[in-house]
């Protein structure tokens, strides 16, 4: 059963967190996957400003930048990927300005019945810190996933975690964050982790979309 999955890289640069997304796709390609990979580096998303014309509008957003063809690609997948560098402590404030913005299609989802594309999520997080904030930063991705109905997945290499996540700071030593898993004193790293998100949302989403074709929906 053929399916698509959206990679999103919420990073303002190209770095460690495009390196991490890409590589979750090139699990979910091995899966049979169609995949798109979409970064935020020089993308303009402007923040919501609350003026409420999308819900007159039939959910389009009336501010003019590059965030409608990023939402158009996210809504046409099966499956979404989006990655973020740690900020603060939380997402990056373009990838929060395109979460806020989906409050566009607010009335839209209240009417529908039918489970919405994309059906499956998963979450990546790069922090400048072994813990530097990685987890806060998958909760949030995975919440905004949840809102718009998406089933969001973890991995299970190196360890079961709720996304895939990287220490990374300078472009590049996300190539060199590996480790020995104290759980079966094999090498594995960060990427790895990513690939291993990717087979699995792929594999998910293949399942979700023949649930549905089975139901009649």
């Amino acid at each position: 059963m053929q399916i698509k999955v959206l990679g999103i890289s919420g990073s303002p640069r190209h770095g460690n967190t495009d390196k991490m997304v890409s590589e979750a796709l090139r699990g979910a390609e091995s899966e049979g996957a169609e995949i798109e990979f979409v970064s935020f580096a020089n993308k303009e998303i402007k923040p919501c400003i609350s003026c409420h014309k999308c819900q007159d509008n039939d959910g389009n957003c009336f501010v003019q930048d590059d965030w409608a063809a990023i939402y158009k690609k996210f809504r046409s997948s099966e499956a979404v990927i989006m990655g973020s560098p740690v900020y603060a402590g939380n997402v990056t404030a373009q990838l929060k300005a395109y979460m806020d913005r989906q409050f566009s299609e607010r009335k839209f989802l209240i009417k529908n019945e039918r489970p919405l594309m994309p059906y499956v999520g998963g979450a990546v997080a790069v922090g400048a810190g072994r813990h530097g904030g990685q987890e806060d930063t998958l909760h949030q991705i995975r919440v905004f996933l949840q809102k718009k109905g998406a089933l969001v997945v973890g991995i299970r290499s190196p360890h079961k975690q709720l996304g895939a996540t990287g220490h990374a700071n300078a472009v590049g030593e996300i190539d060199r964050d590996e480790w020995k898993s104290w759980r079966t004193g094999l090498k594995t790293s960060s990427l790895a982790g990513a690939y291993d998100l990717g087979k699995r949302v792929a594999r998910v989403a293949k399942i979700f979309k023949a649930g549905l074709a089975a139901l009649g929906m």
